[in-house]
C-alpha cells in the first residue's frame, strides 16, 4: 500500500468523466480532496515504521549482547584464559604438549615407547599378471577370477565383479563403511589398504570371506596381514580345530540334541540346559564357575589347560561337586566328548584334590597334525627390519610343532625372542615380543602364506595403541594426541623428553588487554544509544515526500529520523550501570591481597565523559601476577556455590562472592531477556506476535488495512459522485444542442 497518490486507494477505469466538455480536472479534485483523508493514513504507517526500526535497534543490542557474554565473558571465566600456561618440550621430536590452566606449575618425565598406529596392507609384489587393465577378469587372467565374488572386511561385505576395474573394487570398499580406505597406484602396480584410524580397536578382518575371496585377496592383490606385526598381534580369525566357543554340535562329531546338566556343591546348584546347536563349552564353564558357596565365594572350577584338556575340580574335598540330577544326555557328553575321569553316572562325586581330567585331548588335539597326510613343505621367514629368521615347516606338523619352531626364534642377539606364538579357545596368535618392535613374515615363501591364510585362518590385523610411561607410570593410549592432568600432549616418535610446565604471564596480559577492549566497545556502544537525541521533527519520509527528494537527502534524513530512537532506554542504562557496577567492587572470599580489578591495576577513567572507560596499568598486572599467577582467575572467575545458577532475580546474581566475569555474565542474559521481550530476537517484523513491539507492528498493520479499504471507498464515492455529474452535464449538452438546433430551423 502506498502511501500517496489517489489512484493507490481506488481505480478509474469504471468512471465517466470529461465527456460533458466541461474541463474540469477530476483526478486533481479528487486528489485534493483525499489528501487530507490520507494524513492519518500517512501518521499510522510512519508509527509503524518507527516501531519496525526500534525493534531493529534492539535487535543489534540483542545480537551484540549475547555475543559478548558468549565469546568474550564466558571465556574470561575460565581458567585456561586466565591462568594460561606455557609447555617446553626438551625433545619436541618425541613429543610436544599443550597446557590448559588446570596443569599444574611442574616437570613431567616423558618416555615414549610405542606410537599408536593403524594398519596397512600393499601388495607384497606387482599384482598385474593379465594383458590389459580394463577389468578384474583381464588384470589377473580369467583363472580363478571370472564371474561375481564376495570378500569381506572388518564384517562388511564388498561385491568384486571381475568384469569391471579394479578401480571400481576401490571405490566399492571406499563406499562399504567398513573403517578402512583402499588405493591402487598404477605406477606401482600395488593394491593398498589401511585403517582410516588408529590404536588396538581398528584393524584390517578378512574373516568371513569365502575360499575364493581369500585366494584373491592373498594370491591376486597379493595382500598379507603377515607384515607390520606388532605387539598388539595378528589372530586368527577362525578356530583352528576345536574352539571352546563355537556351539558343542559344531566341535564333537555326532553330538546333537539336547541334555540337562546339574552340577550342585552344598546347597548351591547350577542346572545348566543345553542345546547343542547353540551352547558352547565356554557356555558351561562359566556356568559352572558362577556357583558359590555360602560365603559367596566360587565353589566349582571349570577350565581348559592349554593341552586341550578339560578340568572339573569342587573348592573344597569337604564339598564335592556332585552330578545329581543330571541326564542320561549330560553324562554321555562328560565321559564320552569331554573324556573325563570318574564319571560313572548321576550319583559320581568330584572333589577338589584329585578332580576330573580329560584322559585326552578334547575335541582338537594340539599334538595331532594339522592337515594329516600332507607333507607338503613350506619356509616361514621372520624380520624385525634388523635381524631375518627363517623355520621349516610341513602342512602335517602339529599345533605344538609350529608354536614352539615360532617361539624358537630369536633377535640379533641370540637371546631375545622374536616372536610371541601362543594358541587359545582354538585360534593363533603372532606378536612382536619387544615393545615397540614390527615383525614381517610377508617375505615367506607362497605355501607358507597360504599356510597362514587358509589353515591357521591369520586374515586379521589389528593396530596398537600409544605405549608412554609418564612420570614413571605407564600408560596406554588409543590416540598420538591425548590429555592428561590438563596437559595436551601430541606423541611424534619414541624417545624421552621432559615436558615443563610454566605461568604464561604474557598471555594472560593479553588476554586481560582484549577483554577490556571488548568490554569497552560493548559499554560506549550502550552509552551512545542511550545519549542519542531524538528529533520529532524527523519522521519517516512518505511516497510523497520521497518523490520529491534526491537519494542522498533521503539518506541523510533517514539516519536523522533514525537517530535517539533508544535515548534514556531503560534496559540500556541498567546494563550500563550493572557493568560499571561488576567492576567496582573487590570480590569477597578469596584469598591473597588481590581482591578487586583495581588492586590488578584494571580502573575506570576518572573522566566522567568516558562514562566507566577501563584503563590497564600492564606494569601493575604484571607485578600480580608475579606475585600470584591466579589472582585474574580469582578476581574474575569466582563463582559463588550459594548463587542459584537458575535465578534471573539481580540481587542473587550481584552476590559480592562471584567474580567479575561471572557478575557480567549474569547482568548481560538480564539485559537479553529484557530486549527478547520488547523486542523478540531478531529484527524481522513478521512472525513476532510476543514481543512487545511484535504485538504493536502487528496492530498497526490491522489499523493500516482497515483504514486502506475505508480511503478506498471514500475515493471510489468522490469518483462516482464526479461521474454521475459528468453524465448528467452530457445529457444536458446533448439537449441544448437538440433544441439550439429546432430553434435555428
Amino acid at each position: 500500500m502506498s502511501t500517496s497518490g489517489v489512484t493507490s486507494f481506488g481505480n478509474t477505469n469504471n468512471h465517466t468523466y470529461g465527456l460533458s466538455g466541461s474541463g474540469i480536472d477530476v483526478d486533481s479534485m479528487v486528489e485534493k480532496l483525499m489528501s487530507a483523508k490520507r494524513m492519518p493514513y500517512d501518521k499510522l504507517i510512519q508509527k509503524q515504521t518507527v516501531v519496525g526500526w526500534r525493534k531493529e535497534a534492539y535487535n543489534s543490542f540483542y545480537t551484540s549482547t549475547n555475543d559478548f557474554r558468549n565469546n568474550k565473558v564466558f571465556n574470561f571465566q575460565m581458567k585456561s584464559t586466565l591462568a594460561a600456561k606455557s609447555v617446553v618440550s626438551s625433545n619436541s621430536t618425541a613429543v610436544t604438549a599443550t597446557a590448559n590452566g588446570d596443569a599444574a606449575t611442574i616437570n613431567h618425565s616423558i618416555n615414549v615407547v610405542q606410537l599408536a598406529s593403524g594398519v596397512t596392507q600393499s601388495s607384497t609384489d606387482k599384482i598385474t599378471t593379465g594383458t590389459s587393465k580394463s577389468s578384474i577378469a583381464t588384470q589377473f587372467g580369467t583363472s580363478g577370477t571370472s564371474g561375481t565374488f564376495d570378500i569381506h572386511i572388518n564384517g562388511k561385505t564388498v561385491t568384486v565383479d571381475t568384469s569391471k576395474s579394479i578401480n571400481d573394487l576401490v571405490s566399492s570398499i571406499n563406499k562399504a563403511g567398513a573403517g578402512v580406505s583402499a588405493s591402487y597406484d598404477a605406477t606401482q602396480d600395488r593394491f593398498f589398504l589401511y585403517t582410516n584410524g588408529i590404536g588396538s580397536s581398528t584393524g584390517i578382518d578378512f574373516s568371513g570371506s569365502s575360499t575364493q575371496g581369500l585366494d584373491f585377496v592373498s594370491n591376486k592383490l597379493k595382500l598379507s596381514a603377515l607384515a607390520n606385526v606388532t605387539t598388539s598381534g595378528i589372530t586368527s580369525s577362525a578356530a583352528v580345530g576345536f574352539s571352546d566357543t563355537a556351539n558343542l554340535a559344531s566341535q564333537f562329531s555326532g553330538l546333537a540334541g539336547s541334555f540337562n546338566l546339574a552340577v550342585s556343591v552344598g546347597g548351591a546348584t547350577a542346572n545348566i540346559a543345553v542345546d547343542t546347536t547353540k551352547t558352547s563349552l565356554s557356555d558351561i564353564m562359566t556356568q559352572i564357575n558362577n556357583i558359590k558357596d555360602s560365603s559367596g565365594n566360587q565353589a566349582a572350577f571349570a577350565s581348559m589347560d592349554s593341552t586341550g584338556h578339560f578340568i572339573l575340580k569342587a573348592k573344597e574335598d569337604a564339598n564335592p561337586i556332585q552330578l545329581t540330577g543330571s541326564d542320561a544326555g549330560a553324562i554321555s557328553f562328560l565321559q564320552n566328548q569331554l573324556k573325563l575321569t570318574g564319571i560313572v553316572d548321576a550319583s559320581s562325586t568330584i572333589n577338589k584334590t584329585t578332580g576330573a581330567i580329560s584322559t585326552a585331548t578334547v575335541g582338537f588335539d594340539t599334538t595331532a597334525p594339522l592337515v594329516a597326510g600332507n607333507d607338503t613343505p613350506f619356509v616361514v621367514k621372520v624380520s624385525d627390519g634388523t635381524t631375518s629368521k627363517t623355520v621349516d615347516f610341513k602342512y602335517s606338523d602339529s599345533m605344538q610343532t609350529i608354536l614352539s619352531g615360532l617361539n624358537g626364534l630369536k633377535a640379533s642377539d641370540g637371546v631375545t625372542p622374536l616372536v610371541d606364538a601362543s594358541f587359545d579357545h582354538g585360534k593363533l596368535t603372532l606378536k612382536a615380543h619387544t615393545t615397540g618392535a614390527t615383525l614381517d613374515l610377508s617375505g615367506s615363501d607362497a605355501t607358507a602364506q597360504n599356510f597362514m591364510s587358509n589353515t591357521l585362518h591369520l586374515n586379521s590385523q589389528s593396530g596398537q595403541d600409544a605405549l608412554v610411561k609418564i612420570d614413571g607410570v605407564t600408560t596406554t593410549q588409543s590416540s598420538n594426541k591425548f590429555t592428561m592432568a590438563g596437559i595436551s600432549y601430541n606423541l611424534q616418535s619414541t624417545g624421552t623428553s621432559t615436558v615443563s610446565v610454566q605461568n604464561d604471564t604474557e598471555a594472560v596480559i593479553k588476554s586481560v588487554k582484549d577483554f577490556v577492549s571488548a568490554y569497552n566497545t560493548m559499554l560506549s556502544s550502550i552509552n551512545t544509544k542511550v545519549d542519542e537525541k531524538y528529533d520529532s521533527n524527523y519522521l519517516p519520509l512518505t511516497d510523497d515526500q520521497k518523490s520529491a527528494m534526491k537519494d542522498d537527502d533521503i539518506s541523510l534524513w533517514t539516519t536523522k529520523a533514525k537517530t535517539g530512537l533508544l535515548h534514556n532506554d531503560s534496559t540500556l542504562k541498567d546494563l550500563a550501570n550493572s557493568m560499571r557496577d561488576a567492576f567496582s567492587s573487590s570480590v569477597s572470599g578469596i584469598d591473597g591481597k588481590y581482591k578487586s580489578a583495581s588492586s590488578i591495576g584494571i580502573t575506570t577513567s576518572s573522566d566522567y565523559t568516558e562514562e566507566g572507560k577501563l584503563y590497564v596499568d600492564e606494569d601493575a598486572l604484571r607485578k600480580a601476577l608475579q606475585d600470584d599467577p591466579d589472582a585474574v582467575y580469582k578476581i574474575f572467575g569466582t563463582t559463588d556455590s550459594s548463587t542459584s545458577t537458575t535465578s534471573t532475580s539481580s540481587s542473587s546474581f550481584n552476590s559480592s562472592k562471584n567474580g567479575i566475569a561471572v557478575r557480567l555474565s549474569n547482568y548481560l542474559k538480564i539485559a537479553a531477556d529484557s530486549i527478547k521481550s520488547q523486542a523478540g530476537t531478531t529484527a524481522a517484523t513478521t512472525g513476532d506476535v510476543s514481543s512487545v513491539l511484535g504485538k504493536q507492528y502487528k496492530d498497526y498493520t490491522t489499523q493500516i488495512t482497515d483504514m486502506y479499504t475505508r480511503l478506498q471507498n471514500i475515493e471510489k464515492g468522490y469518483y462516482n459522485t464526479y461521474s454521475k455529474m459528468e453524465t448528467a452535464l452530457s445529457k444536458l449538452n446533448s439537449q441544448t444542442s437538440q433544441l439550439s438546433s429546432l430553434l435555428g430551423s
